[in-house]
């Protein structure tokens, strides 16, 4: 019995010390595993192939050593948001919210190339444009030359084209904005539409550009007689696209990023922007160019409509447009709600008459409820130029209760107000709504 009692005594502590080797064992296997897992994610990963794909599928592939170039980048480090995690990023509510009206609109018989994209169409489409942008730095830096540069522009975004049938594209597209359009969480509100050249300007804003090989600038353009939009690269940097692009990519998405629980730079393809024209004369140009945008791939911007024949104003209702029928060049940038503006005048003596257009109305308040989400991390930037309507417009809006309910709930709010009179006019309203959380830049030139 002693020696049976010795022999389970002795067995016991081997039992243990095996048992603590396994442990050791695991555990040391895991703590591998988890450092291995460290490394990975923090060395950059090369090139899967991804990039070379979306040039094969935007003609591109006409020049094959844009394709090699592209090809022996795979080699040279790089960091893809969406490399190294077991699931996909998680889509924010605030996109979701508008998946519901987006699914009505399909049911309705409407192609999704009109719609809003949905919560993961939206980051499917901002990863394919960051994607691009990648692309072309890369190719920037390689062995391209500048013509090279200027055919993988050209095809940046693939255009959609707009429905013939002028009357047709109307109900359309009045139909979405009314029935299957959802606030956006980022919002760009064009007060002063004109030929939509402010929504050029926010596209542009994160466009790529190699300066090393004459390229300052790319931009939008609109090509009527083909129905196109294309991106086009220019060897100088351009003052009239500066202003306004200035405000939104180096003044406001800098600041909202610093201030925002999403930690990184909103970029222009998650915006919603809507723009407010009230001359009849642009009306068919504004449908067209939003239906080029909307049905582009990728798409620029994840919504895009103009309220056509529509007018800032201080209450809601219908008013009346006093048309500038003199500047041509410009784009009759003088029309106003004034009939005694100096271009309305100046028409009026020209014509011998004064022309006016009925229009309908909208106060700031109602499009921001109408177009943006009120939540903490929403973003509504507004480019104001209006012809001296701002005035009223702005006095009505900073003492409305809507606008300070959706500063308070954490939207951020920011607008630059082209001026119709001096500074000391408009410091009392910028005062305003300054105490409410509102910034308002008011400039000579809003771009």
């Amino acid at each position: 019995m002693e020696n049976d009692h010795a022999s389970t005594a002795s067995k016991f502590p081997r039992k243990l010390f095996a048992i603590v080797l396994a442990v050791v064992a695991v555990a040391s296997s895991m703590i591998s595993i988890w450092l291995s897992a460290r490394v990975s994610k923090s060395r950059p990963s090369n090139i899967s192939g991804h990039e070379i794909a979306i040039l094969q599928q935007s003609q591109v592939p006409n020049n094959p050593h844009l394709v090699e170039l592209l090809a022996a980048a795979a080699s040279s480090p790089k960091q893809t948001p969406l490399q190294g995690r077991r699931n996909p990023p998680k889509v924010p509510e605030f996109y979701n919210m508008a998946d519901e009206t987006i699914v009505n609109g399909l049911a309705q018989g409407f192609d999704q190339l009109d719609l809003m994209l949905t919560g993961n169409q939206t980051i499917d489409n901002r990863q394919r444009l960051i994607e691009k942008r990648r692309s072309f730095r890369k190719l920037c830096s390689a062995n391209s030359t500048t013509e090279e540069l200027t055919e993988f522009l050209y095809s940046f975004i693939e255009p959609g084209q707009p429905d013939q049938d002028a009357a047709k594209r109307k109900l359309r597209l009045k139909s979405i904005a009314d029935n299957f359009t959802h606030p956006c969480p980022y919002t760009f509100l064009d007060l002063g539409a004109n030929v939509g050249d402010s929504l050029t300007k926010m596209i542009n804003v994160d466009l790529p550009k190699c300066p090393q090989k004459e390229i300052k600038t790319s931009r939008i353009e609109y090509r009527d007689q083909t129905k196109d939009i294309r991106v086009v690269p220019f060897n100088k940097r351009l003052k009239i696209f500066n202003m306004l692009m200035k405000w939104i990519g180096e003044i406001e998405l800098v600041r909202f990023q610093s201030l925002s629980h999403v930690g990184r730079r909103i970029l222009p393809e998650e915006f919603c922007y809507f723009g407010i024209e009230g001359n009849p004369v642009f009306t068919d140009r504004l449908e067209q160019i939003e239906q080029k945008i909307m049905r582009s791939s990728p798409r620029p911007l994840r919504f895009a409509h103009f309220f056509t024949e529509t007018v800032g104003t201080a209450v809601d209702g219908p008013a009346t447009l006093y048309l500038d029928t003199t500047n041509v060049k410009s784009n009759f940038w003088g029309s106003s709600l004034d009939q005694n503006h100096p271009d309305v005048r100046a028409s009026a003596q020209k014509d011998g008459k004064l022309t006016s257009a009925p229009v309908q109305g909208f106060s700031l308040p109602s499009l921001i409820q109408r177009t943006s989400i009120k939540q903490k991390g929403s973003l509504v930037l507004i480019k104001m130029d209006i012809e001296g309507a701002e005035k009223a417009l702005l006095a009505a809006a900073s003492d409305s209760p809507i606008m300070k309910e959706y500063a308070e709930a954490g939207v951020e709010i920011a607008m630059i107000v082209e001026m119709h009179g001096s500074e000391a006019e408009y410091q009392g309203v910028v005062n305003k709504f300054k105490e409410i959380g509102i910034r308002v830049s008011a400039v000579k030139d809003a771009g």
